[in-house]
């Protein structure tokens, strides 16, 4: 399974490509609000160029010229989709000079709309293609992941769709599925509005991806069909080859190995008559995977060695690199020793070169697995070693993302508030103007005219406390949506942002402690039971830690394995009694699943605010639970570590782990 891999991420490039732009090339967004889902007199007037110029980035960007002083007559909504196209072409262009000028235009039009979404969203994604074009791909995740929140509420139904399935892309290309879903389900619903199948295809194709990596099998299957289906009647021969492709691997993910060989063989059928030999041989490697997951080694690598083959007279070293990973292993079953280390090795050679991280760590996974079932235990134990050590390489990269993206929407939070307080003045000057007007209306009518006018006002009143009556419990069930994780019902980090990180900014008079909290080994729990089991665990995990703790008390999910319980803080002692209980309740019960039981345990990560706090000191409290609970996860996990208030946010962990423990934190 691990080297089936890389051949689907091959299938999600291509299929992100497919659906990049020209007419269709314009990707995606949502509406948590009642925003218009139809495309706009001026999205159909740039859609037309579109289609007509598009593949001819010079000519369309004069094309667009010529329309720009009608696009600027219809409104901001409009010029927001406008410039977003426009930089698009000439970042791709390569005219450094014309994006300079559109990111001065919108810093003009973000003076004189502050509250308008769709340019903030607008420039964010400008910001991200410039990155993206620099080849500074964290730089692009993080502008697209800030587009995407600005574009949640833009009145622009093309710029949302486009946003979107953007940002579906990136979140299913670094594992956030769902995520990845709900983005692609905002596209697809204004592609369906708009009645655009190309589009909508695109979507389908996206969606069906993250979905298989969630274990909605069916779903993804009748997505990935339904996509096939509209790109078969439009004849596109390319499009439908990478879908099966991608339906072969949904299969292998099912583990129906029998249909998935069935539909390479058939893809491979298509890509004969395509001529498209890199296809032909990628699926030969998944073709390989397959056979040496039955335990056939010889027919493994036959197949292997022939992809490996064409990889070398091609010149592909990524199809070279995973035909040597997977050739590697089934020298190693056949009692080749000397083929299967030098196999091994030219894989390790070319992971560690691209710095392909997780391609690195199958590797060592798949090699400790066969050294082991050799009986060759040490050597299986050392490749055991540099697996776990890449993962932890991996984990902690995944969170200095994370703290990185918090700290950005945490920033976005704040700009929000400040259009919020504009607003706000704005609507209590147009009331006071208003009620001067009426009490001068009411002053000069006459006694029966102002008695059925105060008699109207009294009926349109209550209508309108009525109607305010009704606005509330549907927006206090929409906050409620908005704010509770899906999966296991707690809060989501989106609470936490905009409810949490006020709360204890304003109320100084008490101290809280930050529970961090991290399943261990959970990558292994889906790895080895599959995602439906992981999700049952995440599930089963939070029940216990509610039942452990206070109604006042908050257990908030930050994302993935990962939780945080904020608890008002009596003292050290208490939390410390706390983080045991929460351990016991974790590690004293087999967890019940459909597939049987399994054990679990956390490690914890416990920091306790002071007074006088704002949103700095509250992220360095973040940072300390995070290093607390980097350092239980060290130093054996199944444990809880308490930083002390002196602790040192800068200093080289490393070096700590081999000091005293009672001079860096206690352990629970």
């Amino acid at each position: 399974m691990r080297n089936i891999k890389f051949l689907y991420w091959l299938s999600v490039i291509g299929t992100i490509a497919l659906s990049t732009f020209s007419s269709s090339q314009i990707i995606a967004l949502e509406k948590p609000k009642q925003l218009r889902a139809q495309f706009s007199q001026g999205d159909l007037a740039i859609e037309k160029i579109a289609n007509q110029y598009g593949a001819d980035f010079s000519e369309t960007l004069n094309q667009l010229s010529k329309i720009e002083d009608q696009i600027y007559a219809l409104g901001i909504n409009d010029i927001a989709y406008f410039l977003t196209y426009r930089c698009y072409l000439q970042v791709f262009s390569g005219d450094a000079e014309g994006v300079t000028q559109t990111l001065n235009e919108y810093k003009h039009l973000k003076l004189e709309n502050s509250s308008s979404r769709s340019i903030y969203a607008s420039m964010d994604f400008c910001l991200a293609w410039q990155a993206n074009h620099k080849k500074d791909y964290k730089t692009y995740d993080l502008y697209v992941e800030k587009a995407f929140q600005h574009a949640l509420n833009s009145p622009s139904a093309v710029l949302r769709y486009w946003i979107s399935f953007t940002f579906a892309s990136l979140t299913n290309a670094i594992g956030r599925y769902n995520d990845s879903i709900e983005a692609s389900q905002l596209a697809l619903g204004i592609a369906i509005e708009n009645g655009d199948d190309y589009r909508e295809a695109s979507v389908r194709s996206m969606l069906a991806l993250s979905e298989a990596e969630l274990g909605y099998y069916d779903d993804a299957l009748k997505n990935n069909q339904l996509a096939i289906d509209w790109y078969e009647s439009k004849n596109y021969q390319n499009a439908i080859l990478e879908l099966y492709q991608n339906r072969g691997y949904i299969y292998i993910s099912k583990g129906e190995l029998a249909v998935a060989s069935k539909v390479f063989k058939h893809a491979i059928e298509l890509a004969v008559k395509l001529n498209s030999q890199q296809s032909i041989f990628s699926m030969r490697t998944n073709l390989a995977a397959i056979a040496q997951r039955k335990g056939n080694y010889q027919e493994s690598n036959r197949l292997a060695l022939s992809s490996l083959k064409y990889a070398q007279e091609h010149k592909d070293e990524n199809l070279v690199a995973h035909a040597h990973s997977l050739i590697a292993v089934n020298f190693l079953y056949l009692d080749k020793m000397e083929e299967a280390e030098h196999a091994f090795n030219t894989a390790k050679e070319y992971f560690e070169r691209f710095e392909l991280i997780n391609n690195l760590a199958d590797n060592y996974s798949g090699w400790s697995d066969a050294l082991a079932s050799k009986g060759d235990y040490e050597r299986a134990y050392h490749a055991q070693m540099a697996y776990m050590q890449l993962s932890q390489k991996i984990y902690d990269s995944e969170r200095e993302g994370k703290m990185q993206k918090f700290k950005s929407l945490h920033q976005l939070a704040e700009k929000d508030r400040e259009i919020q307080r504009l607003q706000e003045k704005n609507r209590v000057q147009s009331v006071e103007v208003e009620k001067a007007q009426l009490e001068i209306r009411v002053y000069w009518l006459s006694g029966i005219i102002g008695f059925l006018i105060i008699s109207l006002l009294i009926l349109m009143y209550r209508r309108m406390v009525a109607n305010n009556l009704t606005l509330q419990d549907r927006n206090a069930r929409l906050d409620l949506q908005r704010f509770q994780d899906r999966l296991t019902k707690t809060f989501n980090r989106r609470y936490f942002e905009k409810h949490s990180v006020p709360l204890l900014k304003n109320d100084e008079g008490n101290s809280y402690t930050f529970f961090l909290l991290d399943i261990d080994h959970f990558k292994q729990v889906n790895d080895n039971w599959g995602h439906q089991i992981g999700d049952q665990v995440l599930v089963e995990f939070c029940k216990r830690l509610k039942s452990s703790i206070r109604s006042e008390d908050k257990l908030i999910r930050m994302g993935g394995e990962e939780f945080l319980i904020i608890i008002k803080s009596q003292s050290r002692n208490d939390d410390q009694l706390i983080a045991k209980k929460l351990l016991l309740s974790i590690s004293e019960l087999q967890f019940i699943t459909s597939d049987g039981e399994l054990s679990a345990t956390m490690s914890v990560g416990l920091a306790r605010t002071k007074p006088k706090r704002n949103e700095k000191t509250i992220e360095n409290i973040i940072a300390l639970a995070d290093k607390a609970l980097y350092y239980a996860k060290k130093n054996g996990r199944n444990q809880a570590v308490y930083c002390r208030d002196n602790f040192n946010l800068n200093s080289d962990f490393e070096t700590l782990l081999n000091q005293p423990i009672d001079n860096i934190a206690d352990v629970v």
